[in-house]
């Protein structure tokens, strides 16, 4: 990138956020007591310069149940002009995930619908960049997917 270029991207229309989308759901561990699974998101960097993530924090919902939450504090580099995947690990316990499970099980997973709100900080050369989301999908849209 050229010195005009960033200095554009700083002074003119300033960073951009990253685009963050809710990509899939895994089910990665499975016990008598908890079901271990991945949220998967992905962030995509429109700037000509790298970003830095420095926080992410997250929470999931099955329906009005809350799947789980938690924090992401592994700094992680957004390169510029590209997209990267994140795995946000969610621990919960067997009781609240037999409903859903049956659903998806019975071929109902259309029905229920997974919802997961994300707020982070990205550092780019300007300074912090704070960003949240949410974003509804069905579980049926989300298992299906790698």
């Amino acid at each position: 990138m050229t010195g005009c270029a960033f200095l554009r991207d700083l002074v003119g229309s300033g960073p951009q956020r990253p685009d963050v989308h809710l990509e899939s759901l895994k089910l990665v561990g499975l016990s008598l007591h908890q079901v271990d699974v991945v949220v998967r998101i992905r962030a995509r960097n429109t700037n000509s310069y790298d970003l830095i993530l420095d926080k992410l924090r997250y929470q999931a919902l099955i329906g009005n149940t809350p799947l789980g939450k938690g924090r992401y504090n592994e700094p992680l580099k957004l390169l510029a002009q590209s997209s990267m995947t994140i795995d946000l690990p969610i621990t919960l316990e067997m009781r609240a995930a037999l409903d859903t499970m049956q659903k998806i099980l019975a071929g109902q997973g259309d029905s229920v619908m997974a919802t997961v709100t994300i707020e982070g900080i990205f550092r780019s050369p300007a300074g912090p960049l704070d960003f949240g989301f949410t974003e509804k999908k069905s579980i049926g849209q989300l298992v299906n997917r790698d």
